[in-house]
């Protein structure tokens, strides 16, 4: 079992697996046939001898239409595409530009993606904060466009260690970030903040774009975490075979 899987990301985490299936590119296929024949089966939502459908692809017992190189290769891009698939149907758009933003290697996600996730985030922030704080002075309100810059910045680099099996840093910021933000606002946002009353004052909102961000985070992870359980129960249904 171990030969085919050798090749997937270790640690075999969600956040890892979204930076694993657009590593080194979607290009450099072991087999470029069976990469055409598996993106098919895909296409049309059929299982095809290539298209890692375990129903017709077993871990232990591959069988990839008469190919019998690379396999290891050749069974990891069905993977990735399979989860790249997964990622294109079932997230809006938003969610999939929000996981590109987050977990694309070598900062690869696009300007377009960046605004399509800042300014999802930005409509629903708003609402949210206008119900939550109906009396924040118009000059925070202001900020909100901009805070959301910071908070995706910020969010990125707290969970980058996760992408390797590390621990997701705090998303709540310390008096030396705190002043790190009042300068970005300022020089890179063009939009100075007084920082001084962090606690009393940005905190409220901070933290309100914070949980907005989680929750998007959550979504677009779902189709891999769902692909994650279909892993593993095959991997179980592999070895209880293999037992027998």
């Amino acid at each position: 079992m171990t030969n085919l899987t050798r090749n997937l990301p270790k640690p075999l985490t969600t956040r890892n697996l979204w930076h694993w299936i657009y590593y080194m590119g979607t290009g450099g296929s072991a087999m470029s046939g069976a990469v055409e024949s598996a993106q098919l089966g895909i296409v049309h939502g059929q299982s095809s001898s290539v298209s890692g459908d375990w129903s017709k692809t077993k871990v232990a017992n591959p069988d990839f239409g008469g190919f019998s190189s690379n396999l290891n290769q050749i069974w990891c891009d069905q993977q990735k595409m399979q989860i790249r698939s997964d990622l294109n149907r079932k997230l809006k758009h938003h969610e999939r530009a929000f996981g590109n933003i987050m977990y694309m290697p070598d900062f690869q996600a696009t300007e377009l993606e960046f605004k399509q996730a800042q300014n999802h985030l930005y409509r629903v922030c708003q609402k949210k904060m206008k119900d939550q704080f109906p009396n924040m002075p118009a000059e925070r309100q202001a900020a909100l466009l901009d805070l959301i810059y910071c908070a995706l910045c910020h969010y990125r680099e707290a969970i980058s260690p996760a992408i390797e099996g590390g621990t997701v840093r705090s998303l709540s910021l310390n008096t030396s970030q705190v002043q790190e933000l009042g300068r970005l606002m300022a020089t890179g946002r063009c939009n100075r903040i007084e920082t001084r009353n962090w606690s009393r004052q940005w905190a409220p909102l901070w933290g309100l774009i914070m949980d907005e961000i989680k929750t998007v985070d959550n979504l677009c992870l779902a189709p891999i975490e769902a692909w994650l359980e279909r892993y593993w129960e095959n991997v179980r249904n592999e070895r209880n075979r293999e037992a027998v």
